[in-house]
């Protein structure tokens, strides 16, 4: 009985512990199982990551070329404004340019559509000229024709008709020819006295012209005669030349020092005013004249007469105004003078030679170097 349980007690453990195996190897089996997902899942997530990586290096690569391509375009760009504005600069000097131009043929075409009207004038002058010559020439070849008729007639009368008959003849002949001799000098005075009425008419005017240019250049003369200065240069000698004779070796025999400015009395005579904005004005002793130099370069003479001398630093321009005579003269660094009066009329001299008069009323009219005249009307 003992033997009998005790076996069926061991079949029992070994049963159970067959399961225990089984269990175990299935545990195991299951465990192989999840460390072999897991490692799948390990490398997947692996692999995963080495493709994110890559995506990112990818990513980061893009945004670099991106930012490299947005530098590039920036630059580019600023390029592209530089090049547009130097390019819209370059429009505007030759649209500048292209009208300036524009203007030089506009007024080399109205010069020579006014010589050729001039021209086209004379022609017609010269062709009724050659007309009345013509009629001239006409009428004295008709007097001689008439002459050789009348002689040819005598002869032919004289033959066949009596001497009372011839001697009516002649008569009658010869008065008709008297008749037509006499239109014939009448014809020939009056064109002669056309010719002469036409030649004083275009001598009064030409002794006009040349009044009026004398009375021009003599007023010319009188008013360059009045302008101190041609040039800043001249005027800077002046300044200079009077510095060292009344300022440089002068000693101040009083300073008067005032609101903005200082008052000093020289032993030459002159006075010399020095303003806090840099202005000095110096007073020549005598004359009266006064220079002054301010102190953007600008330069400035006085004289007692009214009359000043201005120059313009910044645009190189130097003005004379005569008040007296109503008169503003303005030389530029071209070369080019204008004169400005009082009643509104000016006169430009241009560096080519060319003059232009412009009226109180604005009419213009234009001289050019080889002497044609062109009017100008508004």
């Amino acid at each position: 009985m003992y033997t009998f349980v005790r076996s069926s007690h061991l079949s029992g453990c070994s049963r159970h512990w067959e399961q225990q195996a089984l269990q175990w190897a299935k545990f195991e089996r299951e465990m192989e199982v999840g460390r072999q997902q897991l490692e799948k899942e390990r490398e997947g997530i692996r692999r995963q990551r080495q493709q994110e990586a890559l995506k990112l290096r990818r990513e980061r690569a893009a945004l670099d070329e991106g930012r490299r391509q947005s530098e590039a375009l920036r630059h580019s760009e600023k390029k592209g404004r530089e090049m547009l504005d130097a390019v819209k600069a370059e429009l505007e000097a030759t649209k500048a340019a292209a009208k300036q131009k524009e203007q030089g043929h506009r007024l080399e075409n109205e010069t020579l559509k006014r010589r050729i009207d001039e021209q086209s004038r004379e022609l017609r002058e010269a062709k009724e000229a050659l007309q009345r010559q013509d009629k001239l020439l006409l009428a004295v070849q008709r007097s001689r024709q008439v002459s050789a008729e009348v002689a040819a007639a005598k002869a032919q009368e004289r033959e066949r008709e009596t001497e009372a008959d011839m001697a009516r003849e002649r008569e009658r002949e010869a008065q008709r020819l008297e008749a037509e001799r006499e239109r014939q000098v009448q014809l020939e005075r009056e064109a002669q006295q056309e010719l002469q009425r036409q030649r004083e008419e275009e001598e009064q005017r030409e002794i006009e012209r040349e009044r009026e240019r004398e009375e021009k250049r003599a007023e010319e003369k009188e008013e360059e005669a009045l302008e101190p200065f041609a040039t800043f240069q001249a005027l800077l000698d002046t300044f200079q030349e009077e510095d060292a004779q009344y300022v440089e070796d002068a000693v101040r025999t009083n300073t008067l020092s005032l609101l903005g400015r200082t008052d000093q009395r020289l032993s030459s005579g002159a006075r010399r005013i020095t303003f806090n904005n840099g202005t000095t004005k110096l007073i020549l002793p005598v004359s009266g004249i006064a220079n002054i130099r301010f102190a953007n370069g600008d330069a400035k003479r006085v004289y007692p007469d009214g009359r000043t001398v201005y120059y313009y630093a910044d645009v190189g321009t130097l003005v004379t105004t005569i008040e007296n005579r109503g008169l503003r003269l303005y030389r530029f660094p071209s070369g080019q003078v204008e004169k400005h009066r009082r009643d509104g009329s000016k006169e430009i001299f241009y560096s080519d030679g060319t003059t232009k008069y412009i009226d109180p009323e604005g009419r213009e009219r234009a001289v050019f170097p080889d002497g044609s005249v062109q009017e100008v009307t508004q």
